[in-house]
């Protein structure tokens, strides 16, 4: 028996792995092993959230960097709602693509590429043009973000059957909280303070290369084409 289908009964309580009633027999065949690839890929991402997150990493940049009071301000909104609001709008064009998991990767590079520029920023630039550049790179950060948010359900829901995909976003939930946790004591560690400039940087490029590798890992997903007709985004319901 395959790892990924012994890995997939120890975590679904399920003792057939193949037993499936709301997705098509093919992607029944590959539930296991893309279930644990998911499962990879989302703790990646989920503590790549963690690791970048507006209400510490980010926020201590701004600061750091001498960057306008707005900036601060600004940061939470732009990561929520600028991945939510084009999700309106790009819904529809996703589902028209047959395989949907491609846009999932090219998002998590997406944001991959923006924390890395949120490294640079760190050694680069002060002031005004370090906070318009942090929140560009955010603007960034999030369009990407709501482009794999779209494909993430899609792809889901292609190939996990639907009493799996709690056990599976709490699983990848979980274990990413319990290392933000660690993550988070580090932080207030007084050799976290005393190197800040290095500590945060490195903190920043590890959350790109989180990013990145969830990409690799989501890419092997054996997705087979879906449905493409009726899909429609907002403009087009209205």
């Amino acid at each position: 028996m395959k790892f990924s289908e012994e890995l997939y009964e120890k975590l679904t309580n399920q003792e057939d792995a193949r037993l499936c009633r709301d997705i098509s027999d093919e992607a029944c065949r590959e539930t296991p092993q893309n279930f644990v690839l998911m499962l990879v890929s989302q703790f990646l991402t989920k503590l790549g959230d963690a690791v970048a997150s507006p209400k510490t990493t980010l926020a201590w940049i701004t600061g750091f960097v001498g960057a306008p009071a707005y900036v601060l301000g600004f940061l939470v909104p732009i990561r929520e709602s600028g991945s939510l609001i084009p999700q309106l709008f790009i819904g529809g064009i996703i589902r028209r693509l047959p395989i949907r998991k491609w846009v999932w990767v090219a998002g998590c590079i997406g944001q991959s590429l923006a924390v890395g520029g949120l490294a640079l920023v760190v050694f680069t630039l002060q002031g005004k043009a370090a906070g318009l550049a942090i929140l560009g790179l955010l603007v960034v950060f999030s369009l990407s973000r709501g482009f794999s948010s779209v494909a993430s359900k899609d792809v889901l829901g292609k190939t996990v059957p639907k009493t799996k995909r709690g056990q599976l976003n709490g699983w990848s939930a979980s274990a990413a909280g319990l290392v933000s946790l660690g993550i988070g004591l580090m932080l207030i560690l007084p050799v976290a303070q005393q190197t800040a400039t290095w500590f945060y940087a490195l903190l920043l490029t590890g959350a790109g290369l989180l990013w990145l590798i969830a990409a690799a890992v989501f890419s092997q997903v054996r997705e087979y084409p879906g449905e493409t007709g009726g899909a429609r985004n907002v403009l087009e319901s209205l």
